[in-house]
């Protein structure tokens, strides 16, 4: 009965065993629950292939990631010292079959010495706020009230072990 049916078939067949009669019940019960549990074993065994798979795709980002800043640094690193030769040589400017290399101004920059210094007409009041979900939902949990401009979800998820 149960053993090619899909997941969702095999939910609506456990549904339906209420209609089952006394005498039949118990087998068709087995069957079922056999069943789902081959098939949650199935996507259990999935999910964890999935997940280590993620989770081996993430270190390897985060590897290039690392690989990459330090090929910029790198370049970086040869950028200034090329520049700082031909401006000791007083070059500005060298060209080659395949390259050209121009040491130009760069833009202004502004570096900041001391903040406290600095006139107000120079400065803008920026405010960031955090909401402290953690803090929130500990409140929640001993009163039994939301906090004005929150929604507490209670919901579920599957753990697998």
């Amino acid at each position: 009965m149960a053993m090619g049916l899909k997941l969702y078939e095999l939910t609506d067949a456990y549904r339906r065993l209420s209609e089952i009669e006394d005498e039949d019940f118990a087998p068709a019960l087995t069957q079922i629950q056999g069943a789902i549990e081959e098939k949650a074993a199935g996507m259990m065994a999935l999910v964890r292939e999935l997940d280590t798979e993620a989770d081996a795709l993430k270190l390897e980002a985060k590897r290039l990631a690392e690989r990459g800043a330090a090929r910029t640094n790198r370049a970086q690193r040869i950028k200034d010292y090329l520049r700082q030769e031909m401006e000791a040589a007083g070059l500005l400017k060298i060209k080659t079959p395949y390259f050209t290399a121009n040491v130009v101004k760069s833009p202004p920059a502004c570096k900041m010495l001391d903040q406290e210094a600095i006139p107000s007409e120079y400065l803008e009041s920026v405010t960031t706020w955090k909401v402290l979900a953690k803090k929130i939902i500990e409140a929640w949990k001993e009163t039994g009230e939301a906090v004005p401009g929150v929604e507490i979800i209670e919901a579920t998820h599957l753990r697998i072990t």
